[in-house]
């Protein structure tokens, strides 16, 4: 599991994070939900570890990785899959080789296994013809897809989703959700599909969205950060039920209420 001790971040004079506490229980989907630019985004990026804090601890199976560095932080971060908001491919590699990249500069896989591995995730995320296109000639559901993909192609213990359907289409974001199985009506046919990190009690996932619908979907806990903090933590079932106004304001998209329009 992970566990968040006293998180504080500092940009520019500006505290993002203010003391965050948040246990991410193994085997579980937890979602982080808050406003845009409220640091959720900060946060994820605490966790697979490429922002070290001001201040507090990241436990990861036990092991603070905020003190970690080098070839250490290295092996955690290996059983980390992360899906960027924007996907984050490289433009001048094709799809193939964007897939492939982490297996080759992570592991010693033979190169003809890489390509097997990296060819049979294509596969299964649907996108089976466009292994040598390159990601300005793919649509922004494609390019989604390329960046499951190649989180998924290294088999990760932890997959961390940053808004991974922010921007796209209603059906473009269901086939989303149902490709990398957080879709609790196909998740059994999914996680058969494409493996062990999809699999509810094999995979630690965390999603930071802003989407209520589709954390109240797709999470077995939910928590909501707001102004540097973890207000809430619970299910997405008592969250509905929350007293907190702040949390009953996000809920139902009030212009009315504590948290104020910047």
């Amino acid at each position: 599991m992970i566990k968040i001790v006293n998180l504080r971040k500092t940009f520019n004079g500006q505290e993002v994070l203010r003391g965050v506490n948040l246990e991410i229980p193994k085997g579980k989907r937890t979602a982080i939900i808050g406003r845009s630019g409220g640091g959720k985004s900060v946060l994820l990026k605490h966790l697979v570890g490429l922002v070290k804090p001001d201040e507090g601890e990241i436990y990861v199976n036990g092991v603070d990785i905020t003190k970690l560095k080098g070839k250490e932080l290295d092996r955690i971060k290996r059983k980390f899959g992360m899906v960027f908001q924007g996907a984050a491919l490289f433009d001048s590699l094709t799809v193939i080789d964007n897939i492939a990249f982490p297996l080759r500069e992570l592991t010693d896989i033979k190169e003809d296994e890489i390509i097997d591995r990296s060819m049979n995730i294509l596969r299964q995320v649907g996108l089976v013809g466009m292994e040598n296109k390159y990601p300005d000639e793919l649509s922004g559901g494609m390019r989604k897809r390329v960046g499951i993909a190649r989180a998924l192609v290294i088999r990760p213990e932890f997959m961390f989703f940053d808004e991974p359907t922010t921007g796209l289409d209603p059906i473009t974001e269901r086939a989303i959700h149902q490709m990398i199985g957080l879709n609790p009506i196909t998740e059994k046919a999914v996680s058969k599909m494409i493996g062990k990190c999809t699999d509810i009690h094999e995979c630690t996932d965390v999603l930071v969205s802003h989407n209520i619908k589709e954390v109240l979907e797709i999470s077995h806990k939910v928590a909501m950060l707001h102004e540097g903090r973890i207000i809430e933590d619970t299910t997405p079932k008592e969250l509905l039920k929350s007293s907190n106004p702040v949390v009953k304001q996000f809920i139902s998209g009030n212009i009315e209420g504590p948290i104020h329009l910047y």
